[in-house]
């Protein structure tokens, strides 16, 4: 590395013996800057005022609180892969989604989320979120699968990154296609509301 950026709560090592005095040493024997920044307060969508770190974001991000992650980071949370062929189910509710392999990423909780897909070749589009099992399929397999409005296009094997702006609801199973259509066209209408 040409430069390490670290908090000055930082440890590392056997014991987490090492911190950022030892770190900086270590970049002067090595060749690389280290810099020290201070602690950055915010303030979450509930009105409380916390200090920025790695495990809140995960904490907040694991809980589905994707607006207050985007608070702490500065930018939305958004997992970046490859788009992978899936079942075919939302194709054939008229409602295609691209399927995303996420690797070992971490995951939003399980529920349906307001975003922004990228491409690869830079072109965007709203994005409704799916994280986690279908329940209304019996065989419903854990899943990141998002449906781009306004954006038909061949996406297999392309790179993807999908930025989670907003929870708008929990995973659920309906009992008939025709209710699970009619709260997706309401998912629909509510992402390009949130997405502006």
């Amino acid at each position: 590395p040409a430069h390490v950026v670290e908090g000055a709560n930082f440890f590392f090592g056997h014991n987490r013996e090492g911190n950022v005095e030892v770190l900086a040493e270590l970049g002067g024997r090595y060749g690389f800057d280290t810099h020290v920044v201070d602690a950055r307060r915010v303030t979450l969508g509930d009105g409380e005022e916390v200090t920025v770190s790695s495990s809140r974001v995960r904490r907040l991000v694991g809980a589905g609180r994707v607006e207050d992650a985007a608070i702490c980071l500065g930018r939305p949370y958004a997992l970046l892969g490859t788009v992978v062929a899936g079942r075919g189910v939302g194709r054939r509710l008229d409602c295609p989604t691209a399927n995303l392999d996420s690797g070992p990423q971490l995951l939003p909780a399980d529920g349906v989320y307001a975003g922004q897909a990228t491409l690869a070749d830079g072109r965007r589009a709203l994005a409704a979120i799916s994280v986690g099992r279908q329940p209304t399929f019996a065989d419903g397999v854990p899943a990141v699968e998002a449906h781009l409005l306004d954006l038909r296009a061949e996406l297999y094997g392309q790179r993807m990154a999908l930025a989670f702006y907003q929870y708008l609801r929990e995973q659920r199973r309906f009992d008939t296609v025709e209710q699970l259509r009619a709260q997706m066209e309401r998912d629909l209408a509510h992402v390009r509301q949130a997405v502006q």
